[in-house]
């Protein structure tokens, strides 16, 4: 079915969704953990970033306020803790880069920006080789962090 997700904001635990085929009306979109336990989402959830995965099966959120990694699937409605944590704990942004369009524009714009300061021109053909090469080795693997007042990146 299709349907709006909205992820809590702040003092809300909730993940809300919203039916846009049949009811189109709100509700609460319940989590479980593995014993079936329902979960909320952490309090204070604001300012966190997130991303939906190229099957649009899990969405990721990265902290703020914690360095927490939660990962939303969907499908199961199930609701993970990564073991795994945010680098900091501060504002970032987070990237997937999904789809053809996006590599080729990352790619040819980085290129591009390269040429002017090595003064190499690089061939049509081999943008496209690079393009074939990052998508079928990187492109779904990493999601990307950006620390929004820094300079820092994380994949």
């Amino acid at each position: 079915t299709n349907q709006l997700l909205v992820l809590g904001s702040w003092q809300n635990e909730n993940l809300w969704k919203y039916e846009l085929d049949g009811s189109k009306k709100w509700s609460k979109f319940t989590c479980h953990d593995d014993d079936g336990h329902k979960i909320c989402l952490p309090k204070i959830r604001s300012e966190f970033t997130y991303i939906l995965s190229n099957d649009d099966r899990y969405i990721v959120t990265f902290g703020h306020m914690n360095d927490d990694i939660l990962v939303y699937d969907l499908e199961n409605k199930r609701m993970y803790k990564s073991k795994i944590n945010c680098p900091i704990k501060n504002k970032l942004h987070a990237v997937v880069m999904q789809g053809c369009f996006d590599n080729n524009l990352l790619i040819y714009g980085y290129l591009k920006e390269n040429e002017y300061e090595t003064s190499l021109s690089f061939p049509m053909d081999l943008i496209e080789l690079i393009t074939m090469f990052y998508v079928t080795r990187y492109s779904s693997d990493y999601v990307h962090l950006f620390e929004c007042h820094g300079n820092r990146h994380w994949k």
